[in-house]
């Protein structure tokens, strides 16, 4: 059907937006991109337990396979993966790193931490640039 906009609600409960304008005003610009009905309750939970997650959520990303990542601002992008009933874990988790992460690792630094098996967190670096030197003038 293709892309189509519209808003949840802390239940998760999808709506179009034409529908939503007539409601109130949202409380957040928390984006969820790909909305699939059989992840409302993990999307559903992650909105109710959002403040835990680190200051800014800014989006939750739905796979259509399942997986679901996260985009917190102090942490870059975080993948939970599709298992709910590591999801508590996968919180704790977060706020731990949220507060021993040193900050050279956090956000844009990093491309992105793995939780699926948060007992084993994995974080993804960004290869360093490579130095640019200067072309070599041949005398020939």
């Amino acid at each position: 059907k293709g892309i189509e906009r519209g808003m949840v609600d802390l239940e998760a409960e999808w709506m179009p937006i034409d529908m939503a304008r007539h409601g109130e005003k949202p409380a957040s610009a928390l984006k969820v991109e790909g909305w699939i009905s059989n992840r409302r309750a993990a999307i559903a939970r992650i909105l109710q337990q959002r403040d835990l997650l680190g200051r800014p959520l800014k989006s939750i990303e739905v796979e259509p396979a399942g997986g679901i990542s996260l985009r917190i601002q102090t942490l870059g992008l975080v993948y939970l993966g599709a298992d709910e009933a590591l999801l508590n874990q996968q919180f704790k988790t977060i706020a731990q790193l949220t507060q021993s992460l040193p900050p050279i690792l956090r956000g844009t630094s990093n491309e992105g931490l793995d939780l699926s098996d948060p007992s084993q967190p994995e974080l993804k670096l960004r290869p360093k640039p490579k130095p640019t030197t200067p072309a070599k003038v041949s005398n020939r």
